[in-house]
């Protein structure tokens, strides 16, 4: 009887401290699934933002724009050649061959100097005497092409001019009929000063008219 009283005085101490047992793992069991995962360490912002080297080197993109052409490589026109002055050229008279009363001559320009000139026209010219005086000279332009005569250094143009020897007007019949040349003053074309010019060929009658062609490149046939 009195161990049966025992007895049940202990049992309500033993349910008491089954149902804290059990409460205290179920805590910890709660407490054990319920705690956060630890978070991983965060990655650097200079680590996540560096981007991988690139193994193909960058090319800079053509240009469309054109080239500039050089001042070497740029076509250029040759220039054009300026007008024979007269300290570009000589002068002299080539005798033609003459006919029955008439005398034939080349008046022959050659340019002396180092560049090409032209030469376009007639130009003129005067006789001189012995002693330098003038002879009656009279420049008629005759019938014909006028061309522009390119002379390269050392090349030639000439001009022909033709003459009477027989008297006409009042020129005496007997003897010379004007004074006989011993100089031709050669004017080139578009100048004014004239250049000198031995002139061999005896009188210019018909009170010294010297019909002239326009100038032409080469000697002449009198050349």
């Amino acid at each position: 009887m009195t161990t049966m009283r025992k007895l049940l005085a202990l049992a309500p101490l033993a349910l008491l401290a089954a149902g804290c047992a059990s409460s205290s793992s179920s805590s910890s069991s709660s407490s054990s699934s319920g705690a956060p995962a630890a978070s991983s360490a965060p990655v650097p912002a200079s680590a996540a933002s560096t981007a991988a080297p690139s193994a193909v080197p960058s090319q800079a993109a053509p240009s469309d724009a054109p080239a500039a052409s050089s001042p070497a490589s740029a076509a250029t026109s040759a220039p054009a050649s300026t007008a024979c002055r007269v300290g570009d050229l000589s002068a002299k008279v080539a005798a033609g061959s003459p006919g029955a009363g008439q005398r034939y001559a080349e008046i022959v320009l050659t340019n002396t100097s180092t560049s090409t000139c032209t030469i376009h026209g007639y130009g003129g010219g005067q006789l001189l005497d012995a002693a330098g005086g003038p002879v009656p000279t009279r420049f008629v332009r005759g019938s014909g092409d006028v061309p522009t005569v390119r002379l390269a250094p050392g090349a030639v143009a000439s001009s022909l001019v033709h003459w009477t020897v027989i008297a006409t007007g009042d020129e005496p019949a007997d003897g010379e009929c004007e004074p006989t040349p011993a100089t031709l003053l050669v004017t080139p074309p578009g100048e004014r000063a004239s250049l000198r010019a031995a002139w061999t060929l005896g009188p210019v009658c018909g009170s010294g008219r010297l019909e002239q062609r326009a100038y032409v490149a080469g000697p002449g046939d009198a050349g």
